[in-house]
């Protein structure tokens, strides 16, 4: 009976939620994102981070100037890593016809990378999504760090009803609080889209903000805990998603 009727509870919860004006955003939600992952030997790091920093940075900014992509954000993987990824090229495309043509440039461009560049750098995965939830604006990429977190879902619905009721509020107030940028919640293209469902993605300001994120989260669960419908949450979260590997990523800057 408890579960059926937090359930219940939680269903009108988020369907008032959805009913609300939405806050002010930079950027159209529910566009298409495609996240492509890549990789390269340990010893190639190095050249992988310069050759973006010289070349790779520059190329995805002609694509953007030249309309086939409406955005980019290039980060590398903090840590070499087995386990995740070494460098990811997040590609937001404001219709669909942009993404015929970024697929039309894989013919040339694997990954959209050079063949300079693909001698050390290998596209290894691509994943087309909906961004569903963004708040914030890019800050200063330089000091910035991106903490890049997939999930799979129990259902689809559970997991939407899940995070507009408990994770938004959290990262809005992550948000008044100073220690991000922004955040965005991205959803899987196919409901079956294995190794993640989910992808959320937050751009903390600096080293500093992101060594306070515990005592900041806290301090904002410890304002929540009188929202009736958040703290029902709290208590049954993990029967919602699976956490896998976080990465802690640097964006690449370009190099004069």
């Amino acid at each position: 009976m408890f579960f059926n009727m937090r359930h219940l509870f939680l269903a009108a919860a988020v369907a008032l939620l959805w009913a609300m004006p939405a806050n002010s955003q930079e950027n159209k939600l529910g566009m298409t994102h495609v996240f492509i992952t890549y990789r390269c030997k340990p010893a190639d790091r190095p050249a992988m981070i310069a050759g973006m920093e010289k070349e790779g940075v520059k190329k995805f900014e002609e694509y953007k100037k030249n309309g086939i992509i409406a955005d980019y954000l290039l980060v590398y993987n903090s840590i070499c890593d087995e386990n995740t990824w070494d460098m990811s090229a997040i590609l937001q495309f404001d219709t669909y016809e942009q993404t015929d043509r970024w697929r039309e440039l894989e013919r040339t461009n694997p990954g959209g990378l050079s063949a300079e560049l693909l001698k050390t750098i290998t596209p290894a995965t691509t994943y087309f999504s909906d961004r569903k939830w963004f708040q914030g604006k890019r800050g200063d990429q330089k000091n910035a760090i991106y903490v890049m977190i997939p999930y799979q879902w129990v259902d689809r619905s559970g997991y939407t009803a899940y995070i507009a009721t408990y994770g938004v509020p959290q990262f809005d107030g992550w948000l008044k609080e100073g220690v991000l940028n922004s955040y965005g919640i991205f959803l899987n293209h196919h409901a079956t889209g294995a190794p993640w469902d989910a992808y959320l993605l937050f751009e903390y300001k600096d080293a500093a903000a992101l060594g306070n994120r515990e005592m900041v989260k806290q301090k904002v669960r410890a304002a929540l805990k009188d929202n009736v419908a958040w703290k029902l949450i709290q208590e049954s979260k993990q029967t919602y998603r699976t956490e896998h590997e976080v990465v802690m990523a640097k964006a690449f800057t370009a190099k004069q």
